[in-house]
């Protein structure tokens, strides 16, 4: 599966970050392309770089000569992750002034599976009928809103709920989620108070569980 993940200049690099960690457990081949402002965002939010897979190749902002800008070659799906609103907007318009919306275009024209993550709150009436011209033409959107009734225990716990929520519609197989589980041993009871303990599932690799995999490149 040929995977974009498009990262722009919203608050939310961790969900970003957490998504390419997942596809790398995930064997995809996966390419990223950032807008203008998400390297200030990222060198905010992520002090040690972006970090990549072995394998995972960027591309220019402004360079048309990648696969996923033409209708002939495009990818299986695409992240727009977090989705700024303005990025929301010119999407929702068909604008292709560089690589990434002409991307997310592609994606919608081609039918293919297009993701935006937006974080901004609160919503405009202008936000909301971008959306609706989004959700009309075929993207799917999934803010980036957590969810609490895990008893998350970290903030990478509270990310990994929202994360849950893309990674399961980019690939409805692969189940890459932290849930908690009541355990009722002396060990568990020691972790938690309540005798609550996080499992990650990570069954995506065709065939078999994915490993851990070490290494990789950091953006900075």
């Amino acid at each position: 599966m040929r995977t974009l993940v498009a990262i722009t200049g919203a608050s939310g690099a961790l969900y970003a970050q957490r998504l390419l960690d997942n596809l790398a457990l995930a064997r995809h081949e996966v390419h990223v392309v950032l807008s203008a402002y998400a390297q200030a965002v990222i060198a905010e939010e992520l002090p040690d770089g972006l970090r990549l897979a072995p394998g995972v190749k960027t591309h220019g902002l402004k360079s048309m000569n990648v696969p996923f800008a033409s209708g002939s070659n495009p990818f299986d799906a695409m992240v727009v992750i977090p989705c700024t609103m303005g990025t929301l907007g010119r999407i929702a318009h068909g604008l292709s002034e560089d690589v990434l919306l002409r991307a997310a275009d592609v994606m919608l024209k081609e039918r293919k599976r297009l993701i935006l993550v937006p974080r901004e709150t609160p919503i405009s009436l202008v936000h909301v009928k971008n959306f609706e011209l989004l959700l009309l033409a075929g993207a799917t959107i999934i803010p980036a809103n957590p969810s609490f009734y895990t008893h998350p225990q970290s903030i990478e716990q509270v990310v990994e709920t929202a994360s849950s929520r893309w990674s399961i519609r980019l690939w409805p197989v692969c189940s890459i989620t932290w849930a908690y589980r009541k355990n009722s041993s002396r060990a568990g009871r020691r972790n938690t108070s309540e005798g609550r303990q996080w499992a990650r599932s990570s069954d995506c690799r065709p065939g078999g569980r994915a490993g851990r995999g070490g290494g990789g490149l950091i953006v900075r």
